[in-house]
Order: structure tokens, then C-alpha cells, then sequence
């Protein structure tokens, strides 16, 4: 609606009021129009309602109610997340004792390997030292030979001619029981030659016969039969 030339709006919804209307075509309300700001016309907009004091009121304190609700929330949430937090001290306790098992286990392991690595194994020895352990195997299971005479033999240029480290490897890894080798020459003492038990133990011990030790010789001599 116009009066006077200017844009009416209605006074309770701001609706643009046609010229002549008795009603506003919005809310049905009686025309009771209010003037357009020179702004309004511009912009063929109604004018704005300010907000009252009472309700901005209500709006500031509901946003502040808000505000105390969220905090709340927030702190609740942290608190209920500190309680799971695990004490340092026996965090630090756990961690140390798993550090002291790991380096114990480490240890054992390493220390294992270190004795195994000392031991060699076959493909380590050489040709040499395992022909060596052949021939001493030999002597001992076949002709009873003693620990001295079978390293004799392996050395001697008359013999076998084996090294002196070669021979002592066949000797230190030779399985014998030298009081049964003992004990077999001497048979072959008492039944091939009738010797005496006397002579059977000097010839048993003698550097220029079988060198045994004493007692291998002696439990060779106490189990000769009759």
C-alpha cells in the first residue's frame, strides 16, 4: 500500500501491504501499515524487528547455560580418562624387569653360542686329521694297541707319518677303552708266548713294548685267567 507515494508494510509480520488492501495478504491481520525506511525501499525489504531486552536476555542466559553444560561434560570425560592412566612408577618397574629378562635371555643365548662355536664340526677338520682318527681307530680295535703306541705309530717315519697336531687329534677324539686293549695283549701274551704274569705286566709297561700305564697293565694282569 501507498500513502503519499511511499511502500506500506504490515506492522505485526512486515509484509508488503497491496495498495488499497483493507488486510494483510500474510497474516490477515487489519491493515494498520507502518512507513518503509528510506533503506527498506531501496531494497523492497519490510524493516527488521528489534529484539527485546527480555529476550536477550533469555538468549545470554541460555547460552551461558550451555556453555557450563559442555564444560561439564569435558571435565567429565578427562577426569574418567585420567583414572586410566597407569602409575609411571610401575610402568617404569614392568619396563625394567622386561629389559632384565630380554638381557638375560640374550646372554644365555649368546653365550651358548659362543660355546658352540668352540667345538668344530666335521667339514671344519681337515682331511689330514680325520685320516689320522681313521688309522688310531684302526690300531686300537685291531691290534689293541696303547694311547702311547698308537701316537708312536701315527708319528713315526716308520710308520704312518702323520704331524704331531694330527696325531694328537686322533688321540685326544679316539674312543678306546685301553684296559681292554691292555687286557687282550695280555692274553695274547699268556696264550701265543706263555709268558708268566710277571713278564706279561713289564712287557705291558716297558717303553720298548706295549706302554700301557700301570694300572691299565694291573687290571689286565688281575683278569687273566688261570
Amino acid at each position: 500500500m501507498k500513502q503519499g507515494g511511499k511502500i506500506m508494510f504490515c506492522s505485526k509480520c512486515g509484509t508488503k501491504i497491496p495498495e488499497g488492501a483493507s488486510v494483510c495478504p500474510n497474516c490477515g491481520a487489519a491493515a494498520s501499515p507502518i512507513e518503509a525506511t528510506n533503506e527498506v525501499t531501496k531494497n523492497n525489504k519490510p524493516p527488521k524487528k528489534k529484539m527485546s531486552k527480555g529476550k536477550k536476555a533469555l538468549v545470554i542466559v541460555g547460552v551461558i547455560a550451555a556453555l557450563m553444560i559442555f564444560i561439564g561434560i569435558i571435565g567429565a570425560i578427562g577426569s574418567e580418562g585420567g583414572s586410566d592412566v597407569p602409575d609411571s612408577s610401575v610402568s617404569t618397574e614392568a619396563g625394567a624387569a622386561a629389559n632384565a629378562a630380554v638381557t638375560e635371555k640374550s646372554d644365555k643365548s649368546g653365550s651358548s653360542k659362543s660355546g658352540s662355536a668352540s667345538v668344530p664340526t666335521t667339514k671344519a677338520v681337515s682331511k689330514e686329521y680325520r685320516n689320522a682318527l681313521k688309522k688310531a681307530k684302526s690300531y686300537s680295535d685291531m691290534m689293541h694297541m696303547s694311547k702311547k703306541a698308537i701316537y708312536d705309530q701315527l708319528t713315526s717315519e716308520y710308520g704312518e707319518n702323520f704331524p704331531a697336531d694330527a696325531a694328537q687329534y686322533a688321540i685326544d677324539n679316539l674312543k678306546a677303552d685301553y684296559k681292554y686293549n691292555a687286557l687282550q695283549k695280555a692274553k695274547s701274551y699268556q696264550d701265543n708266548m706263555s709268558m708268566s704274569k710277571s713278564a706279561i705286566y713289564d712287557q705291558l709297561i716297558s717303553e720298548y713294548g706295549e706302554q700301557f700305564t700301570a694300572e691299565e697293565a694291573q687290571y689286565a694282569i688281575d683278569n687273566l685267567p688261570d
